[in-house]
């Protein structure tokens, strides 16, 4: 049975066309997209 894989693949697919998706409204709406990451003191070391 190969349904789970399936929709694991139909799931791969519409992923990538969200994110492109997500990436040509960013430049359309003249939005800006912010990435932020906390680093801890450890994780330098």
């Amino acid at each position: 049975m190969s349904f789970p894989l399936n929709i694991g693949m139909v799931a791969v697919v519409l992923a990538q066309v969200l994110a492109a998706a997500g990436a040509m409204a960013i430049f359309v709406g003249e939005c800006s997209l912010i990435i932020k990451r906390d680093v801890d003191e450890e994780e330098i070391k």
